[in-house]
């Protein structure tokens, strides 16, 4: 489980979890210099939307084709497995491309 740094003090204090429920208007604290931290708007905004969107789509499409293949349990568990997939893709791309940002005012 990777540790994510303070903008501001640099020390290690944010685990995953703790990043991955953070959205621009949530604020936690660094457990060492007290900064309240965040992720800025547009590039956590944008991964969230292409989440919310690419994920129920790809399923969909999916279970669809897997439907017509191999009947309504291929659909399902298909849909199911695509959903799950897309979604530690975003989950990735949250990860990797959204920053902390320090939000003290």
């Amino acid at each position: 489980m990777p540790i994510y740094r303070c903008p501001r003090c640099g020390k290690e204090s944010f685990s995953f979890w703790q990043k991955q429920s953070l959205g621009p208007l949530r604020k936690i604290t660094c457990r060492s210099c007290g900064a309240r931290v965040s992720v800025p708007w547009v590039v956590s905004t944008v991964i969230i939307l292409i989440g919310v969107f690419a994920t129920p789509t790809v399923a969909l499409v999916a279970a669809v084709v897997a439907w017509n293949a191999f009947g309504a349990f291929g659909g399902i568990v298909t849909f199911l497995g695509s959903a799950l997939a897309v979604g530690a893709i975003g989950s990735w791309l949250y990860h990797r491309f959204v920053p902390l940002v320090t939000r003290d005012a």
